[in-house]
């Protein structure tokens, strides 16, 4: 089904007044010194945390006015390390006081006569802008970017300005509807989480051990990785997302520019245990995966730190489940430092991070029973991930449904986007 003939083709520079990158702010604080300005992570899927910002001193008067976000701008990531977080838009909510915003984001004014705000932040959601976008996306030294030509020329579709509000309203309320059952499945896995970490700091092998820290039992020095940019022709080197749930997924890799000599001192092997350097979230900085099985000959990226343990003190799948419980957690996260949005541990964070080292026949006894616990809760984890994915379905639809004119804002609703979701638009 086509558009109505009532709505137009565009671009989002062509209904815009202003599109701007943010100013580079050199060592911000967070002791409220200085303008407030956003952080890189600021933007989420629609929205803006406007509510823990950083500040940044020795910014001007006409700077405030240059860089300033004001309720009903968007925002969109033009530049982070993880490329399905560029592009994203939110709408700037209402807030107090001066607030800048950051060289990695893209200021977005809308000329209000011709278009409503809140409805072009819902179709920048749209899959029809993330197919524009994608192949736009370059990569260079681990970060990916966009440029601002390309964010002009997102095409839109534009009806009459009274088309877009009712559009708007319709919108909210499906994707309010879903946004709470959304909720709901982010309490489940936070649960799911808990109830892990409560299983595992239950453990008798481990209220009875003794603490060491990770330095005693390595077989060789915390190693990190080495950054490589990406060629057609190299030696293949794995992506910070093959770290997954506490295990390395081999497969997710890309093939460096560099040879398999200079590769050779970071190559992985199996019962390897690797911890993430760097994440734009906290609960994820530092958190370990294991190589469960023998690799072909593949290096691991600057972005993981080895920690390679000694068989004969400790497993890798003890330390990997030890290390995620909230028994190191809490250390990591108390060790952690933020730059530009990204939180980072190094070597000498992670070497003197103690845990519970039992007997090796206490840690095989330990894991048999994390198995347990493990496939138990997976089997939940299973329904909440076919939920999830069932969402992100359905809220697809609903765009998609919106920019093709076929919401009515009835009951009939449900039927057409229940049908765009089965057929995967």
């Amino acid at each position: 089904m086509t558009a109505p003939d009532s709505w137009r083709e565009s671009t989002l520079g062509s209904v815009t007044t202003s599109i701007r990158n943010g100013i580079f702010a050199r060592r911000p604080n967070d002791d409220g010194r200085g303008t407030a300005i956003l952080r890189i992570s600021a933007v989420k899927a629609g929205r803006v945390d406007v509510y823990e910002p950083r500040f940044v001193e020795g910014i001007t008067g006409d700077q405030v006015e240059k860089f300033a976000v004001n309720p009903g701008d968007l925002l969109m990531t033009r530049y982070n390390g993880s490329r399905h977080l560029v592009g994203i838009a939110g709408v700037v909510p209402d807030h107090a006081g001066p607030l800048i915003h950051p060289d990695k984001l893209i200021r977005v004014v809308v000329n209000d006569a011709v278009v409503d705000s809140r409805f072009v932040n819902y179709q920048l959601q749209s899959q029809r802008v993330r197919s524009f976008l994608e192949p736009r996306i370059r990569t260079t030294a681990g970060q990916s970017g966009i440029s601002g030509r390309d964010v002009r020329e997102i095409p839109l579709v534009v009806p009459p300005l009274d088309e877009q509000h009712r559009i708007v309203e319709i919108l909210e309320d499906h994707l309010s509807r879903l946004d709470a059952g959304a909720r709901g499945l982010s309490t489940a896995e936070v649960r799911l989480g808990l109830v892990m970490d409560a299983l595992i700091g239950a453990a008798p092998e481990l209220n009875e051990a003794p603490l060491r820290p990770l330095g005693d039992v390595l077989a060789a020095p915390l190693g990190n990785g080495r950054s490589v940019p990406t060629a057609d022709d190299g030696f293949p080197v794995l992506r910070l997302t093959a770290m997954r749930d506490g295990v390395i997924d081999l497969s997710e890799r890309k093939v460096g520019a560099w040879t398999a000599e200079a590769a050779a001192p970071f190559l992985v092997a199996e019962g390897d245990v690797f911890a993430a350097r760097g994440n734009g979230s906290l609960r994820l900085v530092g958190r370990a995966a294991q190589v469960v099985e023998p690799p072909d000959p593949v290096a691991y990226p600057d972005t993981m730190i080895r920690m390679r343990p000694d068989p004969a003190r400790v497993r890798p799948g003890y330390l990997t489940a030890v290390w995620n419980s909230r028994v190191v957690r809490r250390q990591i996260e108390a060790r952690a430092r933020t730059t530009a949005g990204i939180y980072k541990v190094n070597q000498t964070d992670l070497r003197g991070i103690s845990f519970p080292v039992p007997t090796i026949d206490q840690q095989d006894r330990f894991l048999v029973r994390v198995e347990d616990w493990r496939y138990a809760v997976d089997g939940t984890r299973r329904s909440v991930d076919n939920a999830e994915r069932r969402a992100g379905a359905l809220r697809r639809a609903i765009l998609a449904a919106a920019f093709s004119g076929r919401l009515a804002g009835t009951s009939s609703d449900d039927d057409r986007i229940g049908e765009l979701a089965e057929a995967g638009v």
